[in-house]
């Protein structure tokens, strides 16, 4: 990243764009969240499907089934067998839906993280930046007045010899008694 903290254009448009790019990872995130609740939903479904077949009256199916010709009987199990497979089929797409939405989100997840991580420390950068250009202390240091106060020649009170009065640039321990 470049011109971060120095005050320019370029870190509001970075900062814009961070914000923009985190606002549709936590959209996909969303998304990702709602078909993952759907996929569960529909495993859950297919198992309660599956447990009430198994639950139903075993003797009134078998009377039925003795009841039935062998032909429509070879037609059922058929049935049965095709349906069972689709099922099956259904439940391995569906774990390989949520295996892979899962990854989806764990990428994206990252990349936020380091979305986040990139975010602070720009706000860091420009934060120290603001700082050293607002710290009184350092500009203070800057002015004129300020250098020519600290760095001009010393001023120095003394008495002299022969008056006894204050005069500039002499010292008072040259003073005798």
């Amino acid at each position: 990243m470049e011109n971060v903290g120095d005050g320019s254009a370029a870190a509001p448009v970075d900062s814009y764009r961070l914000t923009e790019e985190i606002q549709l990872e936590k959209n996909k995130k969303e998304m990702l969240q709602m078909s993952t609740f759907e996929l569960k939903n529909t495993i859950a479904e297919l198992e309660q499907r599956l447990n009430s077949v198994e639950d139903e009256d075993r003797l009134s199916s078998i009377r039925s089934l003795d009841q039935m010709p062998v032909g429509a009987l070879n037609q059922f199990v058929k049935h049965l067998d095709d349906e069972k497979i689709l099922l099956e089929n259904q439940l391995k797409n569906f774990e390989l839906r949520i295996e892979q939405e899962a990854k989806a989100y764990y990428k994206v997840n990252n990349e936020r993280r380091m979305y986040i991580s990139e975010i602070a420390q720009t706000s860091v950068t420009q934060e120290a930046a603001k700082k050293q250009q607002s710290d009184p202390a350092h500009a203070t240091r800057e002015k004129p007045a300020f250098k020519a106060k600290y760095n001009g020649p010393a001023k120095r009170r003394t008495m002299t010899k022969r008056r006894g009065e204050m005069t500039k640039g002499s010292h008072p321990s040259n003073m005798k008694h």
